[in-house]
């Protein structure tokens, strides 16, 4: 009994020591990251003028090094540099160099700890530079971690050069470690760094069905005109899937000229794909044959067509309002519900709140008389 008293007894000191230890712990953590934040934050207004005025920042630098310590200065520098392309770019590059910072990467990106080599690779991809390639390119084919291998490539993709960007793609083709999300983030930064590329790996045949689906919508995605042949060659395709991932860019990239196959979807057999047919209206001109076409959709049996498309309406300035208009004041119970969600999302003019209000009044009366006949 007393053994047992005492285990207790330890077991208990032991959870709180357990849990004090945890506490300092997050406390301390969360005080290093407040002062970093404060120095990070400090170095940057320091620096700001230089860099943006592109004199005398190695000078600052090292100042700002002295006066905040060399991490904030180097943190602050690499973000600059990820977003800045050109001479600016590599004057802010030159610095990193000058102050020992690509060294200091270089070497943690060997590092034997995973979460010393993600950082260090991440701080590369901020970087920016070819001079950070070959270890990017190294760290993309062959580090044990993923998340490392994912870091790298999207490093190589912000370099902006055709080597960066091929030895990304072919690192990426090679990982085995692929999946819906990593395909949808790999393929969006692809298509804001080099959508030429990115075009030419759909049409080169390495990609699955659905990798070249979602290379597509990154393309679209990205508002990227070049990807308007492509989206156009799939709308007559057997495969439903293909149909809807056209009508839906071509919708994101306003292809005029491809309204009227996009109207011809609209009767596709497969709901979704006039889902996204409907959707894809939405930012074509909106003239008379597409709130026509919209407007019979609103009488789908499909509950996803008939709100697709009484949104798409609502967007279509004065044709779509008076369409939807139409609807309530009609018979088709589900297009008039379709149509009153639509509207009730809308910022209407006076003289089509007071024509909506009158169909209210038609609506009351009708199911007043309905309600009558039931009771008699």
């Amino acid at each position: 009994m007393i053994l047992l008293s005492v285990s207790v007894a330890l077991l208990a000191v032991a959870v709180v020591l357990l849990t004090v230890g945890a506490l300092t712990h997050h406390l301390l953590t969360a005080r290093r990251r407040r002062r970093f934040a404060s120095r990070l934050s400090a170095a940057a207004t320091f620096l700001a003028p230089h860099v943006v005025s592109r004199e005398g920042l190695a000078d600052a630098a090292f100042e700002a090094r002295r006066r905040f310590g060399p991490q904030p200065v180097a943190a602050a520098l690499r973000r600059w540099r990820s977003d800045v392309d050109g001479a600016a770019g590599e004057d802010i590059s030159r610095v990193l160099v000058e102050i020992g910072e690509l060294g200091s990467l270089s070497r943690a990106a060997g590092s034997r700890r995973n979460e010393q080599r993600l950082e260090a690779i991440r701080g590369l991809a901020e970087y920016g530079s070819a001079v950070s390639q070959k270890i990017l390119v190294d760290a993309a084919d062959a580090d044990a971690m993923p998340e490392v291998r994912r870091a790298a490539r999207e490093g190589l993709l912000s370099i902006h050069s055709s080597a960066a960007v091929r030895a990304a793609t072919r690192t990426y083709m090679k990982d085995s470690r692929r999946g819906i999300g990593w395909d949808r983030g790999f393929f969006a930064h692809l298509a804001e760094a080099a959508p030429a590329h990115l075009r030419e790996l759909i049409g080169s045949g390495q990609l699955t069905h659905d990798e070249e689906r979602l290379a597509l919508e990154a393309l679209g995605d990205a508002s990227d005109g070049g990807a308007v042949p492509l989206a156009r060659a799939w709308l007559p395709s057997s495969d439903p899937e293909l149909r809807a991932t056209a009508a839906r860019v071509l919708g994101k990239l306003r292809d005029a000229d491809s309204a009227p196959a996009i109207l011809a979807l609209l009767r596709d057999p497969v709901w979704f794909v006039r889902v996204a047919a409907a959707k894809a209206l939405e930012g074509l001109p909106a003239d008379g044959p597409v709130s026509e076409a919209l407007s019979r959709a609103l009488s789908d049996p499909e509950w996803w067509v008939r709100a697709r498309a009484a949104h798409s309406l609502s967007c279509c300035g004065r044709l779509g309002i008076e369409a939807l208009l139409d609807a309530v004041g009609g018979s088709d119970r589900y297009a008039r519900d379709a149509a009153l969600a639509a509207l009730g999302r809308r910022e209407l003019p006076p003289e089509s709140k007071e024509r909506l209000a009158a169909c209210f009044i038609t609506l009351e009366a009708m199911v007043a008389g309905e309600s009558e006949q039931r009771a008699g």
